[in-house]
């Protein structure tokens, strides 16, 4: 048997499925998708030359632990959208790249990808209009694409460790639902990208000392009372920051680097107490211009 065509065991009842096909190289797209919610452990680590995982594995499934063969070198598109495992965790060592959209939509609360030792790039749309709260991910990833964990759902504190991390594309976390967005742990993260956090509900932001600049846009459009950044290397904000933002209090304090903001930060905002450090030795054009 070489391969395994769509839809396998969808809709299965079985609480573990552990499959062993020495010959097997691909699973084609929807396989496991729509199981019971019985079936949380998944195991194809003896199928030494499987290559190849089809668009929507385990979609709408309840999948709390996947182990896949070292042979596996890349996740299809939509990977375990809208599952409801509650917390889960992907042991894959082959695997380098996971396509668009996994995870999006999913009730999940924790996804751990730190088995998947040879990952290095995360498409667009991951987790987006999930409720995942935290990511766990290996050193080897270097870049997320845009709309990380857009419209997220998590309520209070989402949370992402990625040692190696470099970058995360555009619109990530824009319409997201937490208060609380903590980047500590992506210590080699380097910058934000633009419409970081746009219309969403972020009031506390943690950055490592990495990170030395945030593009354009940034949390424009905001529904949080409140702006608070924590990030010690920052250096530059760039243009339209806070733009229409409803919060009142913006403090910056906690980035004492902070020596550059680009033009009309504020824009149309709600802002009314604006606390900066002591290195800010320059704001752009139409600072606050034109404020409710």
């Amino acid at each position: 048997t070489t391969s395994i065509g769509s839809a396998f065991m969808k809709e299965s009842a079985a609480r573990h499925v552990s499959v062993t096909g020495s010959g097997l190289t691909a699973i084609d797209h929807s396989a496991l998708s729509n199981a019971a919610p019985d079936l949380t452990k998944v195991d194809f680590a003896k199928c030494p030359a499987l290559q190849t995982v089809g668009a929507n594995f385990g979609a709408r499934s309840a999948i709390e632990s996947l182990t896949l063969a070292a042979s596996v070198a890349a996740l299809g598109d939509h990977f375990m959208i809208t599952s409801s495992g509650k917390e889960v965790a992907i042991a894959a060592p082959g695997v380098k790249v996971i396509g668009a959209g996994a995870f999006s939509g999913a009730s999940t609360r924790a996804v751990d990808l730190r088995g998947c030792t040879a990952l290095t790039t995360i498409g667009d749309d991951f987790g987006k209009g999930s409720h995942i709260r935290e990511v766990l991910l290996p050193p080897s990833v270097t870049s997320i694409g845009a709309d990380f964990l857009r419209d997220g759902q998590a309520p209070r504190t989402t949370s992402v460790t990625a040692p190696g991390l470099t970058a995360i594309g555009p619109n990530a976390f824009g319409g997201s639902a937490a208060v609380k967005l903590d980047l500590w742990k992506c210590g080699a993260l380097l910058s934000l990208d633009d419409d970081f956090g746009g219309g969403g509900c972020v009031e506390q932001l943690r950055l490592p000392a990495s990170v030395t600049a945030i593009g354009a846009r940034f949390l424009c459009d905001g529904s949080g009372k409140l702006a608070a950044v924590s990030a010690p290397g920052l250096a530059v904000v760039g243009e339209h920051a806070l733009l229409k933002a409803k919060a009142t209090k913006v403090d910056l304090r906690h980035c004492p680097a902070l020596r550059h903001i680009g033009n009309s930060f504020g824009q149309l905002s709600y802002i009314e107490d604006l606390q900066l450090p002591e290195a800010t030795a320059f704001i752009g054009d139409q600072l606050l211009f034109n404020g409710r």
